[in-house]
């Protein structure tokens, strides 16, 4: 039951703000240009600078676990292969690439730096 609590407070404040966003969306407090704007800013400088300042603050010595990082290429590798063999019906070779492309990538740097500071800090 503690894992379940430690996993629900990991995850409950990156859904409240997904939730807010749509929220303000549809009473109109925010529209279609701030949410264009707002995404190229933490794309191109907010998320590159948080990158910059934990890895200039790592210390790759105590860090470092090659169990985990051969696990996690591993996963990456087999999801790879399994969305690139689930396209072959997809005929179009740009939409398959486009397909793949957003498939494999999705929101891993957003929700995934979100759920890493609520887990790790």
């Amino acid at each position: 039951m503690e894992n379940l609590i430690f996993a629900f407070n990991s995850i409950a404040p990156v859904f409240f703000i997904v939730f807010m966003g749509i929220f303000l969306k549809r009473i109109k407090l925010i529209d279609d240009h701030f949410v264009k704007v707002s995404s190229q800013l933490v794309f191109k400088v907010t998320i590159p600078a948080l990158i910059f300042i934990n890895i200039a603050k790592a210390d790759f010595g105590q860090a470092f676990q090659g169990k985990m990082i051969l696990f996690a290429l591993l996963v990456i590798g087999l999801s790879f292969l399994l969305i690139f063999i689930l396209t072959f019906p997809i005929e179009n070779m740009r939409l398959r690439g486009a397909f793949i492309q957003s498939a494999f990538r999705s929101n891993y740097a957003i929700l995934g730096l979100a759920l890493l500071m609520n887990l790790y800090g």
